[in-house]
C-alpha cells in the first residue's frame, strides 16, 4: 500500500531527520551506486540511525568498482541527510522503510575517486566555478510486460500506440501508482504517456540540478519496478528487450544558468537576436558535445544490449548530427525562443542502462571544452541522416556514432577530456567492467526453438557445436546408426599414398577415389578398408556412411576372382553363360512365361549386325570391345584377363573409369 502521511522537504536539519526516522520508519536503506549505475543498499534498523549517521559503515571496494582491488578494499559509507526520503509503500508485513543516499569515502576520509556521485560533484563544482549552473531533466522510457508460461521475457501489457488512450487501464494504473509514489517522495512528475510500441511508457518529471536529477532517475527506476510487480506486471528498462519492437531511450535535457542570485541566474543558452534563439555559449557547448560524441556514447550506451537498439533505419540516432526540428538526430535543440528558460539541448541517443552521474559529468566536460576551444558548430541537418548517401554525409561533415561496445570504449580511452572528468580510476573501472560484459556475452548460448529431443539454439549454433552421442542432430534417419554406439564411431584418418584393395571389384584402387578410410584391417589383406562412396540421389550428393568395424565384408585376395555379393535374403543372381549377349531375367517363383510388358526370359535372338557374333568368341562379351570370359573375369579382345589398375585393357574398364 502507499502511505499519504509524509512529504519530502528539500532542506532539512540533521536533527529533524533523526526525529522523523525515529517516529515514522522502522528501517533505513543506505543507498549508493556502483560504477555501472546500479543501486546498492545496506539496511539498518531505525534505532541505529544516529550511530550510522555519525560513524558511517565499512564497505568493500569491490562492490562499487565491480572487481577486486587491494588498494581500495576498505571504504566507508557516509549518509547524506539532505537526500532522505520516506518510502511511501510498506513491506508485505506492514513495516515502513526510509531511504537515504550516501557518500563513499576512502580510508583517509576523502571522497572516493571512483564514486559516481563524487565524480558528478566534481564536474558540477568545475562548471559553477565558470559561473554556469547546470540544469538537467530526463525522460525515461520503459516497457510494461506481462509474464508468460514459456519463461520468455513477456508480452506487452497493452496493444495501444503512440499517445493512445488505452481501454485496458491496468498499465495506466501502474503509471499512476508510480507518479503518486514519486510525488510523495518529493519528485514532481510532469506527466506520463504511451510511447510508440505496445506496452511502452514514458514518465517525465521536473528538471533540477544535476545531482538531484540523477538521484531521482534511480528512484524512478526502482519505484517503477516495485509498482509494476504489485500489479502483476514487469517494468523493463532494458535498451532492447524485444527484438520486433523499438528499444527504450533516455532523453537527457540540459541547459546552463547563471550562478548569481536574482537576475544573474539568467538562462545562458538563449539569445533573442539569434534567428534560432541560440546564444554563442550554446553553440560552442553544442559543438563540444558533437566533438566528444563517440566518448559520450560509451557512457550513455554502456552495455552490449545498447547497440542492438542503435541500428540504422530503426528510428534511433546513429550519426553525429544536430537539428532544430528533426527528431531523428542524436542532438536536438529544444525550446521556444519566446521563452528563454526553455532553450535547452536534448540528447536522444542514451538509454536507461546508463549511469546518470558519469553521463552528466561527461556532458559538462564536453561543454567546457567546446567553450574553451571556441569550436564552430556545423550546419543543422534537418533531413533524416539515414536517407543521405555516403557522399552527402561526407559533404555535410556527418560521421557515424560507434556501432558496438568495443568501438565506443576505444573512443572513450582516446578522449582525454572525458576521461579526465571521470578520473583515472573511474575510467579504468568503466572500461574493465564493459569489456568483461563483452567477453561474457560471447560465451552465452542464445536459446532458440526447443523440441522434445532437447535441441536448442539456431542452426548456426548447432553447426558449430561438436557432435554429441546423446543427441541425434543428423538431417536424415539413415545416419542414426553410427551414433548409437559412441565407442564404435569411426575416426577419420587422412588418405594414404599407396593404393588399397577395393572391397567390391577385387582390384587395387586409389584411396583418393574411395573416400575416407575405416579403422581396422580388411579381411585377408592387412590393409584398411575404404568406404564405398554413396550413390548420387537427386541433385544433392549424400555423405558416405561408414560401416562399423564389426560388420566388414569379406574381400577376396589379389589375383582371385571377385565373388559376387548380395545382401542377406536376396535372390541369387544367375551367372551369365559364356558367349551370351543380354542376361536373361529370372522368372519369379509361381509365375510362368514372360513378365508383363513383353520382356523375354530367354536369350536374345542373334543380332544381324556385323561383328555381333564376336560375343561367342572366348574374348567376346557385351559388344565388340571385350567382355567376360570363363568364371566371370574381364577379358580383352585377345582373350587375356584384365589386370586392373596399371594395366587396363578391356573397354569396359576404360569406359567406367576404373
Amino acid at each position: 500500500m502507499i502511505r499519504h502521511t509524509t512529504t519530502h522537504e528539500p532542506e532539512q536539519d540533521a536533527d529533524q531527520v533523526g526525529d522523523r526516522i525515529d517516529q515514522d520508519v522502522d528501517f533505513v536503506q543506505l543507498l549508493f551506486t556502483d560504477i555501472a549505475g546500479r543501486l546498492k543498499t545496506l539496511e539498518v534498523p531505525a534505532a541505529r540511525w544516529a550511530e550510522v549517521r555519525d560513524r558511517g559503515w565499512t564497505l568493500d571496494g569491490s562492490v562499487l568498482l565491480g572487481y577486486g582491488d587491494a588498494e581500495h578494499s576498505d571504504l566507508r559509507l557516509k549518509p547524506d541527510p539532505d537526500t532522505f526520503v520516506h518510502r511511501p509503500w510498506t513491506t508485505p508485513s506492514g513495516r515502513s522503510v526510509g531511504m537515504v543516499f550516501c557518500e563513499v569515502l576512502d580510508a583517509a576520509g576523502r571522497p572516493f575517486a571512483a564514486d559516481p556521485r563524487a565524480v558528478l560533484r566534481r564536474a558540477v563544482a568545475a562548471s559553477e566555478a565558470r559561473g554556469q549552473r547546470p540544469v538537467f531533466g530526463v525522460e525515461a522510457e520503459f516497457y510494461l510486460l506481462r509474464g508468460t508460461d514459456s519463461g520468455s521475457a513477456g508480452v506487452p501489457a497493452d496493444s495501444s500506440g503512440y499517445w493512445d488512450l488505452s481501454v485496458d487501464e491496468q498499465a495506466d494504473e501502474v503509471c499512476r501508482d508510480i507518479g503518486e509514489a514519486l510525488e510523495l517522495m518529493g519528485l514532481t512528475v510532469d506527466g506520463h504517456h504511451h510511447e510508440v510500441c505496445h506496452g511502452q511508457r514514458e514518465i517525465v518529471f521536473r528538471h533540477g540540478d544535476a545531482l538531484a536529477t540523477a538521484d531521482r532517475l534511480l528512484l524512478l527506476k526502482h519505484t517503477a519496478r516495485v509498482m509494476a510487480r504489485r500489479r502483476g506486471l514487469t517494468a523493463v528498462f532494458m535498451p532492447k528487450p524485444l527484438a520486433h519492437l523499438y528499444g527504450n531511450a533516455l532523453h537527457v535535457h540540459v541547459s546552463l544558468e547563471g550562478t548569481g542570485p536574482g537576475a544573474d541566474a539568467r538562462p545562458l543558452f538563449h539569445d533573442g537576436d539569434d534567428p534560432m534563439g541560440m546564444s554563442a555559449l550554446f553553440r560552442g557547448s553544442l559543438a563540444g558535445v558533437l566533438d566528444h560524441a563517440p566518448a559520450l556514447t560509451a557512457l550513455g550506451n554502456p552495455t552490449v544490449n545498447s547497440y542492438k537498439r542503435l541500428v540504422p533505419a530503426s528510428g534511433t540516432p546513429v550519426h553525429r548530427s544536430w537539428a532544430r526540428h528533426n527528431r531523428s538526430t542524436a542532438f536536438k535543440v529544444v525550446g521556444d525562443p519566446a521563452a528563454p528558460r526553455s532553450m535547452r539541448l536534448e540528447m536522444r541517443s542514451p538509454d536507461p542502462s546508463a549511469n546518470p552521474y558519469l553521463l552528466f559529468a561527461g556532458v559538462l566536460a564536453a561543454f567546457a571544452d567546446g567553450q574553451d576551444r571556441d569550436l564552430k558548430l556545423p550546419e543543422a541537418c534537418e533531413v533524416p541522416a539515414d536517407e543521405l548517401t555516403g557522399d552527402e554525409l561526407a559533404v555535410r561533415g556527418i560521421a557515424e556514432l560507434p556501432t558496438d561496445l568495443p568501438s565506443a570504449l576505444r573512443a572513450l580511452s582516446d578522449d582525454t577530456t572525458v576521461t579526465a572528468a571521470l578520473g583515472p580510476l573511474a575510467a579504468h573501472a568503466v572500461d574493465h567492467n564493459a569489456r568483461a560484459d563483452w567477453a561474457a556475452w560471447h560465451r552465452v548460448i542464445t536459446p532458440g526453438r526447443s523440441s522434445g529431443t532437447g535441441r536448442t539454439g539456431d542452426r548456426a549454433d548447432r553447426r558449430l557445436e561438436p557432435p554429441s552421442p546423446h543427441r541425434r542432430n543428423r538431417p536424415h534417419a539413415r545416419h542414426r546408426r553410427q551414433h548409437r554406439r559412441p565407442d564404435r564411431r569411426p575416426v577419420p584418418r587422412p588418405p594414404v599414398d599407396r593404393p588399397v584393395l577395393h572391397h567390391r571389384a577385387g582390384h587395387r584402387r586409389d584411396p583418393a577415389r574411395t573416400g575416407r578410410l575405416h579403422d581396422g584391417p580388411v579381411h585377408g589383406t592387412g590393409r584398411r578398408r575404404p568406404v564405398r562412396p554413396r550413390r548420387r540421389t537427386g541433385a544433392r550428393r549424400q555423405r558416405p556412411r561408414p560401416r562399423p568395424p564389426g560388420r566388414l565384408r569379406r574381400v577376396p585376395r589379389p589375383g582371385l576372382p571377385a565373388a559376387r555379393r548380395r545382401r542377406p535374403g536376396a535372390r541369387p543372381r544367375p551367372r551369365r553363360a559364356r558367349g551370351e549377349g543380354r542376361r536373361p531375367h529370372p522368372v519369379r517363383p509361381g509365375r510362368r512365361g514372360p513378365r508383363p510388358g513383353g520382356r523375354r526370359t530367354g536369350p536374345d535372338p542373334p543380332d544381324p549386325r556385323p561383328g555381333a557374333a564376336r560375343g561367342n568368341r572366348p574374348g567376346g562379351g557385351r559388344g565388340a570391345g571385350g567382355g567376360r570370359g570363363e568364371r566371370g573375369q574381364r577379358r580383352d579382345r585377345a582373350g587375356r584377363r584384365c589386370r586392373g589398375r596399371g594395366g587396363w585393357r578391356c573397354r569396359a574398364h576404360r569406359r567406367a573409369g576404373r
